[in-house]
């Protein structure tokens, strides 16, 4: 009788987890392609921030001040000189800052409201959303909670095309002001994690129908719904 070798079975299983990674690899190329097409198709609503058109509301999209190792984040530095742009040139007369704040000691919201009060935005000027726990959350909140069916949205490129396209989705009138981007080395870690949050975006969209976290009470941005209007 002839003994059983583990190894006998290791080359044909080796092939077929070749087989499989390879799979799964293209599939997640496929689908970066189609969520990319998808989302470039917003650009031509995108602009310089003295370019874009106004509207009430400019949607600040927050991320953290600060780098995991205590450098100064440039993403959201450069999302923050562009929204105070858009205050002081008169392009929109309230910014929603929206951002995570699910932690007692993490505070998007608390930290942008902070940096636009340095650059000369008043209180009244600004209202916080502080259950922007992600961009989906963000845009359904604006809508939802804070009542808002036109905006500016103030973020990077890539991220302010993902938020476009949620817009669309959701039945906002939305541009957006394109942010300085940050150079190659200093973004690739939120670079990769933004192309990864584009596939997200269409099964959110289409497939999964995903919720926001948390919604609650409507919020009148301009404290009345006859002001907004």
């Amino acid at each position: 009788m002839s003994r059983w070798c583990p190894h006998r079975l290791s080359r044909p299983l080796l092939t077929k987890a070749a087989w499989v990674i390879a799979g799964v690899g293209m599939a997640g190329a496929a689908a970066w392609v189609v969520a990319d097409l998808r989302l470039a198709a917003g650009a031509s609503r995108l602009f310089p921030w003295a370019e874009v058109p106004p509207r009430p509301v400019g949607l600040v999209l927050g991320c953290s001040p600060t780098l995991r190792d205590g450098r100064e984040n440039l993403f959201f530095r450069h999302r923050i000189e562009c929204a105070a742009a858009l205050f002081h040139s008169g392009k929109v007369r309230v910014l929603l800052l929206s951002g995570d704040h699910s932690r007692p000691e993490y505070d998007e919201p608390g930290a942008m409201r902070q940096a636009l009060h340095d650059l000369g935005v008043p209180p009244e000027g600004m209202v916080l959303d502080y259950a922007g726990f992600s961009t989906f959350d963000s845009m359904v909140r604006a809508r939802d909670v804070f009542g808002l069916d036109s905006l500016i949205v103030v973020s990077q490129r890539s991220h302010a095309l993902r938020a476009l396209y949620l817009a669309d989705a959701l039945g906002i009138d939305a541009v957006g002001a394109e942010a300085k981007d940050v150079g190659r080395q200093a973004g690739i870690r939120t670079k990769t994690r933004e192309a990864l949050a584009r596939v997200r975006t269409l099964l959110d969209v289409h497939f999964w129908g995903r919720q926001p976290k948390f919604l609650g009470p409507r919020v009148h941005v301009f404290g009345t719904e006859q002001e907004r209007s």
